[in-house]
């Protein structure tokens, strides 16, 4: 905690006798600059105290202004804007950073606490489509995030293995498939084959059947259909290891729905026992809502765990899942992070979950997300109207490579870094793309704007980190640990570190609200400071105060940066 926010804090709880923590949840940075260093809004307390937020806020001023901390502490209406001794407010930000380094904004809030965080999931026998970036980059950003906070995580690579597709693409390969062309193109042909098979099915509806038919087949562990299987993900899983090792993505648990089909017949007939499932046309469904009649609520569909057909379906291996997920790790939550289309199906699940009386339903949680527009198309995997993953990224490389090429000022990076930069910045766009808005809202991915050094763009902010490790490289020594503070006395010098102030508070917000796009806001705010920075004051050849306090902001500036690119899951280049 900022000392002086501490005992700004502390003063305004004693005057108004309130708790410090109230104060400290609502006192932050003003709207505008010139305004001050920190703002109180007193309204915050106008109904317990039954007096005006202008009176409150009058007598706050007053009172801080005492305070050896404070310069100035006017009253703006219902406001308090409070001015610090800023030489003294710099010294503890840099010296905050300059000691912690990369460590800056971790704390021990997630000690002795698991976080299980399913993501990414893939189908079996498809190629990653730019569409499932957004699971993929989102979970893994948590979970980096999670981790500086302290918390053990667990990355759950939940693969999608089962279910009646598979019984399509088996009858789709026989139909049509060969086996050298499948080899030498994977996943590519059997997309391309599941394609086809739905394409057919619309002229010849018994085909819909033949499908159903072969995962029936499968699920009763015939040895054809289980070797054609077993043969789909071990191909696929050779291809999506190729995309996490590009993504630098590592699961601590790789499983797929086939890893718990074991578990779902005395999971249903457990189910049954308890009278919280029960048949219904044939099939076996847990009713979630009952109207006073005894009737189902048709507002609240039920369940569905056993077709007639006597086939599970993907609901009844997640609630196997998260029990197989509960015993192994006990976790303090676990995350699902999957597309906001899926919401009833987790609201569904969950209920399911705490109708079988288990405390920690209350702990998962659908960290939902909204789609990715192509070039404004949405995608379709059955029409097979899709973007894959792996043309998008070598679009990105190579027009990044372009870029570095036609630069108007010739870089001095080798072949070698030329090539190891298109791929960090190529992959960094594609991730801070994916994460440049607040999960919730759609992706509109754009070219122009992806691939931008300027603007809301992730090959800014890795530029910007460049721009810093030049400076530091140029200076060529040890950067001052005690850098004197009161040499710092320019707009962009001070607004930059104020900037830094913020990074543990917005790392915490993030994992609070489960949205890096409040990290990555803030990343793109702090380059914008940055830059504005280092346009504004000089660094080097300045006189040896302003120049050491200098250096230890852009040090300072550049750790904050780094560490922002890690936790969204990006590389943080020294050279572009």
């Amino acid at each position: 905690m900022n000392p002086i926010v501490r005992e700004i804090a502390e003063r305004a709880a004693d005057l108004l006798r309130v708790p410090v923590a109230r104060v400290e949840g609502v006192l932050a940075p003003p709207r505008e600059e010139s305004l001050g260093d920190y703002t109180i809004p007193c309204f915050a307390f106008a109904k317990e105290l039954r007096r005006s937020p202008q009176e409150i806020a009058a007598e706050l001023a007053s009172a801080l202004e005492e305070l050896s901390s404070v310069e100035r502490a006017e009253a703006a209406g219902p406001y308090v804007n409070i001015t610090v001794d800023r030489p003294r407010l710099l010294a503890h930000i840099l010296g905050q950073v300059l000691r912690e380094g990369e460590g800056y904004g971790s704390s021990g809030e997630g000690r002795g606490k698991t976080i299980v965080i399913d993501y990414s999931s893939p189908n079996i026998a498809r190629p990653f489509t730019i569409a499932h970036m957004r699971t993929t980059v989102l979970g893994h950003s948590l979970k980096r995030i999670y981790e500086h906070l302290g918390y053990r995580v667990v990355g759950v690579n939940h693969l999608g293995d089962w279910g009646t597709q598979f019984g399509a693409l088996i009858a789709a390969y026989k139909r049509w498939g060969v086996r050298e062309r499948v080899e030498r193109e994977n996943v590519y042909e059997l997309f391309r084959l599941y394609v086809r098979f739905h394409e057919e099915a619309k002229q010849d509806p018994s085909l819909e059947e033949e499908g159903r038919a072969w995962f029936k087949r499968l699920e009763e562990g015939d040895p054809e259909a289980r070797e054609l299987w077993q043969w789909f993900v071990d191909l696929s899983w050779q291809v999506f290891q190729r995309y996490y090792e590009i993504l630098g993505i590592e699961f601590e648990e790789v499983r797929g729905e086939s890893a718990y089909r074991d578990r779902t017949g005395p999971l249903i007939q457990e189910l049954l026992e308890k009278g919280i499932a029960k048949e219904s046309r044939g099939a076996v469904i847990v009713p979630l809502e009952d109207s006073e009649d005894g009737k189902d609520d048709k507002e609240e569909p039920p369940l569905l765990l056993r077709k007639s057909d006597g086939t599970t379906l993907y609901a009844t291996r997640d609630l196997a899942a998260a029990i197989y997920h509960y015993e192994t790790y006990r976790f303090h939550k676990k995350l699902y992070v999957v597309d906001a289309g899926q919401s009833l199906h987790f609201k569904q699940l969950f209920k399911a979950l705490e109708k079988m009386g288990y405390p920690w339903a209350k702990d998962l949680v659908h960290v939902a997300f909204g789609v990715v527009l192509f070039e404004e198309q949405r995608m379709s995997t059955r029409a097979g109207r899709v973007v894959f993953f792996e043309d998008v990224l070598n679009q990105a490389v190579e027009r990044i490579r372009q870029i570095i090429e036609q630069a108007e000022k010739k870089t001095d990076l080798t072949e070698e870094e030329k090539e190891r930069v298109a791929q960090d910045v190529g992959v960094g766009a594609i991730v801070y793309a994916n994460l440049s808005r607040s999960r919730l809202q759609n992706i509109h991915f754009r070219w122009d704007e992806v691939l931008s050094f300027e603007g809301r763009s992730g090959p800014y902010l890795q530029y910007t980190h460049a721009r810093l490790a030049g400076v530091l490289r140029k200076y060529g020594r040890e950067i001052p640990q005690a850098p004197d503070c009161a040499a710092l006395s320019q707009l962009q010098e001070v607004a930059l570190a104020k900037k830094l102030e913020q990074f543990p508070s917005r790392v915490q917000s993030a994992a609070r609200e489960y949205d890096p796009f409040l990290l990555s806001d803030y990343l793109y705010d702090l380059a914008l400071a940055t830059n504005k920075f280092y346009d504004s004051c000089r660094v080097l050849g300045e006189p040896s105060e302003v120049e050491g306090a200098r250096i230890a902001l852009v040090y300072a500036a550049k750790t904050v940066l780094k560490k922002g690119l890690e936790l969204l899951g990006m590389k943080a280049p020294e050279k572009m």
